[in-house]
């Protein structure tokens, strides 16, 4: 059996532990903000945008409408003097609102179409981001707990050995050196040497 067992270092598991919580925290936050521009662009051309180009359009139709209807009356109105009435102003209108109408139709598909390719896209954002969702999700929660128990034994262990009047000596960085007592009684008396004496055995009876 070891006559002792090193812990080196525990400030820096306690030091990587915060690190963890840190790169989870991270990692976790900047999903989040991505995930949010992503709904927002999302709901941005599925519905806000949509919906406004649509309430622009129902407004244009009723321009054409009206600029046609304008036409119409004024091509058939004579002027005082029985000539036929200039329609140039009415069919410039008219032209205008038809253009704004097309122009607005052909903003809605391109809409549409930007639509599917956004989905698409973040179809393969959320593929290729599953890997650091899964280091934010488990795997670095399942590294703290690891963590957890092994800082939870190693004060046990060197609780349990400064119980047993171990001699714990700490070094430099947290590290420590725990070593079993010896073999020896703590309470063992050395034995004094006879002092000599001048008396030659010899000349004794």
């Amino acid at each position: 059996m070891a006559e002792r067992a090193r812990v080196l270092s525990v400030r820096h598991i306690e030091d990587f532990r915060a690190f963890l919580v840190k790169l989870g925290e991270g990692v976790q936050h900047g999903l989040a903000a991505a995930d949010a521009d992503v709904n927002a662009t999302q709901r941005w051309l599925r519905e806000e945008h949509p919906a406004r180009l649509t309430a622009e359009r129902r407004k244009a139709q009723r321009a054409l409408e009206a600029a046609a209807d304008d036409l119409r009356r004024k091509k058939f109105t004579p002027t005082a003097t029985g000539d036929p009435a200039s329609i140039a102003y009415e069919k410039k209108v008219a032209a205008q609102c038809k253009a704004k109408l097309e122009w607005l139709d052909e903003k809605l598909e391109t809409t549409k179409r930007w639509n599917r390719v956004f989905d698409k896209e973040t179809d393969q954002f959320l593929s290729g981001t599953q890997a650091a969702r899964g280091v934010a999700e488990s795997a670095v929660p399942r590294a703290l707990a690891r963590l957890e128990a092994h800082l939870r034994a190693i004060e046990d262990y060197l609780g349990v050995q400064t119980t047993a009047g171990t001699d714990l000596s700490l070094a430099d960085g947290g590290s420590a050196s725990v070593r079993r007592p010896a073999d020896e009684p703590a309470d063992a008396v050395n034995e004094e040497s006879p002092e000599p004496t001048d008396e030659n055995p010899e000349e004794q009876p």
